[in-house]
């Protein structure tokens, strides 16, 4: 009931509503199951995906491929920005799980207490998260996988190849995303000490996936 959808008829690819859904779903479980504070388990951003032909104040209209409102707690994904196209559903899968994980950043820690550059490599570690997710249950290939990382770095700004952007280069956020999908299956490795400890803030891994 938190996902409005709206289809673009000229990106029929990505027509995939109920990818989308469940996609969304499973990062709810994921929250209400492994959020550090409990109290917050429940705490459902809004989302918005399509063609960015959304009406309110939450909506912020079709310049945007994905953002997070924390004023609204909503989340919106566009399929294209009149410049960036995303190719395949798992691309946008992983952009909303990326802007999900500012919602839980913000729910938990409130999204001023950490700086712009682990907010934004966070986020990039729960995308990772989501994907060891849905491989456990045996919902990716590797293909899928190959492509969501390619997309990382494309939507990286990797032209300036500079950690000075808030976003990262394009090695921090491929890392950070790795890094969150190893640790899905217990390996905790060096690039996850370095880019992925805040997501120890904001995930229990004690608790274990859904």
């Amino acid at each position: 009931p938190n996902i409005t959808y709206y289809r673009d008829p000229s990106l029929p690819q990505l027509d995939s509503e109920e990818e989308y859904r469940r996609g969304m779903g499973d990062m709810a479980r994921v929250q209400a199951r492994m959020i550090r504070d409990s109290s917050q388990a429940m705490r459902f951003p809004s989302v918005l995906i399509g063609n960015g032909e959304f009406t309110g104040n939450c909506s912020i209209g079709k310049a945007t491929v994905g953002t997070y409102n924390p004023q609204c707690q909503s989340v919106q994904v566009n399929f294209t920005d009149g410049t960036l196209v995303y190719e395949e559903p798992i691309e946008v899968l992983t952009v909303l799980a990326h802007e999900y994980a500012h919602h839980l950043v913000n729910i938990s820690l409130g999204s001023q207490s950490i700086s712009g550059l682990e907010n934004e490599l966070v986020a990039d570690c729960f995308a990772g998260l989501m994907h060891g997710y849905w491989d456990k249950y045996g919902k990716l290939t590797e293909a899928e996988v190959m492509s969501a990382a390619k997309m990382m770095i494309q939507v990286s700004k990797s032209e300036s190849l500079s950690s000075a952007d808030p976003h990262g280069d394009p090695g921090q956020r491929v890392g950070a995303f790795l890094a969150g999908a190893l640790r899905t299956t217990g390996q905790q490795t060096a690039e996850y000490d370095n880019f992925c400890k805040g997501l120890d803030r904001i995930i229990d891994w004690n608790k274990g996936l859904p």
